[in-house]
This record gives C-alpha cells, sequence and structure tokens, in this order.
C-alpha cells in the first residue's frame, strides 16, 4: 500500500513505496498563516537587499508592477541560492487607502512560465488539484497516483518542489510587504533566465476561532482498547480498523484513540483523525493539559487519508485532558486577481558542498551515515541515511548527531541548531534523512569565504 502527502502550496502527492514522509520547518502551515497573528514592521528592512546587505552583488531588482481589483502589485527583489529562490514584493492600495489590519492573499504562486501544451496542461491540473481539500487524494489508487505523477513530471518543466509565502504589514498598514519562497528539485535545470509568471488571488485575512470541545477520551480509548497500537510502520496494511467515526467538527473525524505506557513510564496519548482542509479553511486542534491550555503534539504526519497527532502527557492521564479546537477560515474582501511575468535571475549566491563518508553514532546508539555537506549563506545541510528499529510514534524527530559545529578558516568553531528536517522511513526500518542547521541566532548568515568544514562529533569534514 502506497502513502502519500500533499505538500502545500503544490505539488500533488509523494508516493514512495511503503515510505513515510515527515517534513517540518519552522514555519509551516496553510495559506498565509505568518500573517494572522501579528503585524510586524518591516518599513526599514523589507527588501532582500536590506536584509542580507552582504549579499548586494546577488540580488537582482525586478521592479515590476500589476494592478488589479484597486491595488498595485510589485515584484521587488530576487534571490537565487543553490536550487531555493526568494522574493520580496509590496502590496499598495491605488487609491492610498489602508489595508484592513492582518490583510494577505489566499495564494502567491510563482510557476515557469509552460512553453509547451503538455506543460499548459499540467500547470492547469496542479492549480486544480491545489484548490481541492485533502481528501482528493484518497479517490485515488496506487496506480492512479503513479499515473498522475508520471505525467505531472514529465509534462511539468522544472515545477518547484516546495513553496511558502507570508505577508506583513507596514506601521500604517498602507502597505503589505510579501516574502515568497520556492524550491527546486536538486536535478532541475534550465530554470534560471528563463520567463516565470507570478499569481496574485483573493485579498483578505484570517478568521480564527478557538474552542473547547465536550469529548470524553477515556470512553473513546476503551472502545478501541483492544486493537493493535498502529505506528508508522503499519498503519498502511490492509485491514487496519478505524472503528469511531467520530465526529469531532464538520470537518473532523476522530477516528482511533490510543493510550499507553512508553519505555520511560510516559503516559502517551494518540489520536488519529480524518479532516478536510483547504486553502481557505483548515481545522486543527491542540490539547490543554495541566496549567497549559495550549499543548500541540510532539508528533504528526499524515497517511492513507488519516492524520497522526501523538502526545507525551508525562504523568498526567488522559482524563487530563481538554481537547481544543482551532478554526482557521479566510474572509476574501477581494475577489480579483492577476497574474505578474518577470525573468527570473540567472546569477545565483555560490554554495559550498562535499560528498563524505562520515560514521557516527550519537547517543542512542544509532549509526548514522552522513553521505552529503552543503552549505549556503542560509543553512548547513546534512544528508544521509540509518536503520533504526521502532515502532515509536511520539516525538519522532529522527536520529540525528549529537554535535554539529561549523569550522571557520581561524580554526575556531560555533555550535549549529537543527531548525528542520525532511525524514522518510520504510517499513524495514531503513531512514533518509536531510536535516537543516543555523546558527543559534537564526538571523545570522553563513560566509562561505570563512568556512573551512564541519565538525560532526569530532569528526571533521573539510570542504
Amino acid at each position: 500500500m502506497k502513502k502519500f502527502s500533499k505538500i502545500v502550496p503544490m505539488l500533488m502527492a509523494l508516493a514512495v513505496s511503503s515510505t513515510t514522509l515527515f517534513a517540518t520547518e519552522t514555519v509551516s502551515g496553510f495559506g498565509e498563516q505568518i500573517v494572522t497573528s501579528n503585524t510586524y514592521s518591516l518599513d526599514d528592512h523589507h527588501r532582500l537587499s536590506g536584509q542580507y546587505p552582504e549579499l548586494s552583488e546577488y540580488i537582482v531588482s525586478i521592479n515590476k508592477s500589476v494592478e488589479f481589483g484597486g491595488i498595485r502589485f510589485t515584484l521587488d527583489e530576487v534571490l537565487i541560492v543553490g536550487n531555493k529562490v526568494q522574493m520580496t514584493a509590496t502590496s499598495q492600495m491605488i487609491d492610498g487607502s489602508k489595508f484592513e489590519m492582518s490583510s494577505g492573499y489566499s495564494s502567491i504562486d510563482v510557476e515557469k512560465k509552460p512553453t509547451s501544451e503538455e506543460g499548459q496542461l499540467a500547470t492547469v491540473i496542479v492549480k486544480m488539484i491545489n484548490s481541492m481539500d485533502s481528501s482528493f487524494f484518497a479517490t485515488l489508487s496506487a496506480d492512479e497516483i503513479d499515473a498522475l505523477m508520471n505525467f505531472l513530471s514529465i509534462s511539468m518543466e522544472d515545477s518547484f518542489s516546495a513553496g511558502s509565502f507570508g505577508t506583513y504589514s507596514s506601521n500604517d498598514n498602507s502597505k503589505l510587504y510579501h516574502m515568497i519562497g520556492a524550491e527546486y528539485s536538486p536535478n532541475a535545470s534550465n530554470w534560471q533566465g528563463e520567463t516565470f509568471v507570478v499569481s496574485i488571488s483573493e485579498l483578505g485575512y484570517h478568521n480564527h476561532l478557538i474552542e473547547n470541545i465536550d469529548i470524553d477520551l477515556r470512553e473513546l480509548y476503551e472502545q478501541t482498547k483492544e486493537l493493535d497500537i498502529l505506528t508508522i510502520h503499519n498503519i498502511g496494511e490492509n485491514g487496519v480498523e478505524m472503528p469511531l467515526n467520530y465526529q469531532i467538527s464538520d470537518n473532523v473525524i476522530l477516528e482511533r484513540v490510543q493510550y499507553y505506557t512508553n519505555d520511560e513510564g510516559e503516559n502517551i496519548l494518540d489520536l488519529l483523525t480524518k479532516d478536510v482542509s483547504n486553502n481557505n479553511f483548515s481545522q486543527l486542534f491542540t490539547l490543554g493539559i495541566g496549567d497549559n491550555p495550549d499543548v500541540y503534539s510532539n508528533s504528526s504526519w499524515r497517511s492513507n487519508g488519516v492524520h497522526f497527532q501523538s502526545y507525551i502527557l508525562g504523568d498526567y492521564t488522559v482524563e487530563d485532558v481538554q481537547l481544543v479546537l482551532n478554526t482557521t477560515e479566510y474572509i476574501v474582501i477581494n475577489d480579483a486577481s492577476a497574474e505578474l511575468e518577470f525573468d527570473m535571475p540567472s546569477i545565483s549566491v555560490p554554495i559550498i558542498s562535499t560528498e563524505t563518508n562520515v560514521q557516527i553514532i550519537n547517543s542512542n546508539e544509532t549509526v548514522i551515515d552522513v553521505n552529503l555537506v552543503k552549505v549556503s549563506p542560509f543553512e548547513l545541510s546534512i544528508s544521509g541515511s540509518y536503520y533504526k528499529e521502532t515502532d515509536s510514534n511520539y516525538g519522532y524527530q529522527g536520529e540525528a548527531p549529537d554535535l554539529i559545529e561549523i569550522l571557520f578558516a581561524d580554526g575556531t568553531t560555533e555550535e549549529l541548531f537543527r531548525k528542520g528536517q525532511t525524514i522518510s522511513t520504510s517499513d524495514n526500518y531503513d531512514t533518509k534523512f536531510v536535516y537543516n542547521y543555523a546558527f543559534e541566532d537564526f538571523t545570522q548568515t553563513f560566509d562561505i569565504n570563512n568556512i573551512k568544514g564541519v565538525v560532526f562529533q569530532g569528526d571533521t569534514v573539510l570542504f
């Protein structure tokens, strides 16, 4: 049985035979989550050239605008780092009026302009998929997913493997500043210097509702406690029972409650749900435990249409838990949309990388093989694999080296901190990973010319 997960905001599904994918970053979510809670002032540093003056020779000014629905949207600057693209843009009301507090767009997409009929059709299909809710994928068989992915991968011309955007308001709400990011697959080619299209749609804002749910988790657990515990390794097996069908809300159904004690004596609560969400609507839940009213899951992943969330309760019991439903709805106040063409720069920031065969044993006695190290001004990434037999559902952050340090040209070192990862694990417990690291001060960039190597728990890899 194949498992897959939708990658926001584009591209369909990852279907790797008997593999579950975990991807976490410091900022994640649907639509424009970053705009909803706070209003940031970036009046002085909203452009890339203001944020990264040390990279000014690689930052290209685009300064192209499009007007729609009484709004002027301007693409300001673009910076390419390896296979990643960062852009800044600005929105203003043409008549000089101000935006509503916490305004933003429902979507900002950046795509290479297709040059073939197949490429145009594939682009349309992706837009249709991303306009549907996540339940769409449950209607497809594994063969249909394979056929769809094969067509899109062949027809789409160097598509993004991931993308994101965030919007911030100026001090007086007269401008919106947009931070747009995108990432190409490592083997993508022939996209720098080509014509791209920025698509902007639906000015609006996010409306939030938080409410406690009256639910007896102990009673629901009693109904399923005789069933085998589901884990990341067996959830895809045929015949897995999801018997509860308990309606938490209009868009969330609770299918299983798992409650048990781990090897450290901590109480663990797993909640398995099916939910429906799209770019304009999302519902998720957190837990209130003891004095903490807002506890997020220690592990969260999706497989075969099921959303799996695991919580470490510690000494608390299931009776101490309050389920809290968080509803976020995007309210459209201007449904106009527009497209803006621009030429992607052909200049990019240098990165350094080296292939290696370092083998590390961490404090969990896991043997970790690192085969690739890359450093850009914004992060250090390591790629590799390990073998770890575990049925653990909670706190799944992958096995990593206990200590990674950057080695400077003068021989000094500084510890780095993991900020995100992509982990894929198969049914035979083989796990592949890509871990991303940054300085403790995440605003600090890496000076490529001042880096000599990386130190893994005392083992040095030189560039």
